[in-house]
């Protein structure tokens, strides 16, 4: 958990944690290496975000550990027919 506490501009500098005005949510996730920036090859000044899958994968999968092991031993509870029946309710729900 992040600790959010006011910095003067000197300190901001020197953390290098500042995030000023007008920069964006892409700005600090790709300072903090979840996301990258790559030239569009169609020239220009434009960009693609592209989203370290890996590293997020690493950082998230652990906080999800539990919620997942709930849900295998959830499924466990129904055999795969009544989970297709399951899926095909939640589908169509979906598409209303």
């Amino acid at each position: 958990m992040y600790a959010m506490i006011p910095l003067r501009t000197r300190e901001c500098r020197q953390r290098d944690q500042c995030v000023h005005k007008g920069q964006s949510a892409r700005h600090r996730l790709a300072v903090k290496g979840y996301v990258r920036r790559e030239p569009n090859p169609a020239g220009g000044r434009s960009v693609f975000i592209a989203a370290d899958a890996d590293r997020i994968a690493a950082e998230l999968t652990p906080l999800f550990a539990g919620w997942t092991a709930a849900l295998h031993t959830l499924h466990g509870r129904y055999s795969d027919q009544e989970l297709g029946t399951i899926l095909d309710l939640r589908q169509q729900a979906a598409a209303q």
